[in-house]
């Protein structure tokens, strides 16, 4: 990693308890943005938090919580974000039989990030960044 930019902005990453999240909010601010998370359970901000300052030149991430699995704290948690990066998925259910039971928590997830973040920068003309599956054909998508 470089050094890190001048201020680009504020972007919200969900799931920054998990591997994923971590890493993508660790690089982002070490690269001078400015970073909200979400996390289910505030009892992990600690530890979640305590990753982030070993990166040369990073701040500090707010941490939010927000719930795939519940409508509660998404609004407060896009509320002054310009970006979106969703990287959250619900797990915690071993071999399930049906694969609904893991693909339906996290499809209903992405839609309650995206919602938020898509209703407070509506009126704005912001941008929404795509996670998931980022394979070659995956676009940056202005909104």
């Amino acid at each position: 990693m470089g050094e890190p930019m001048t201020d680009q902005g504020e972007i919200l990453v969900t799931g920054g308890s998990g591997y994923i999240g971590g890493w993508c909010i660790a690089r982002l601010l070490n690269d001078g943005w400015r970073g909200r998370t979400t996390i289910r359970n505030l009892a992990r901000e600690p530890r979640c938090a305590a990753r982030w300052p070993r990166w040369r030149g990073a701040g500090s991430a707010e941490l939010l919580r927000a719930d795939l699995i519940r409508d509660e704290g998404w609004a407060d948690a896009a509320r002054g974000c310009r970006y979106l990066l969703h990287v959250a998925s619900p797990l915690g259910v071993e071999n399930p039989r049906d694969p609904d039971v893991l693909v339906r928590p996290a499809r209903d997830g992405a839609v309650r990030a995206i919602s938020a973040h898509h209703g407070r920068s509506r009126a704005r003309g912001d941008h929404l960044l795509g996670g998931g599956d980022a394979g070659e054909d995956t676009q940056w998508a202005d909104r």
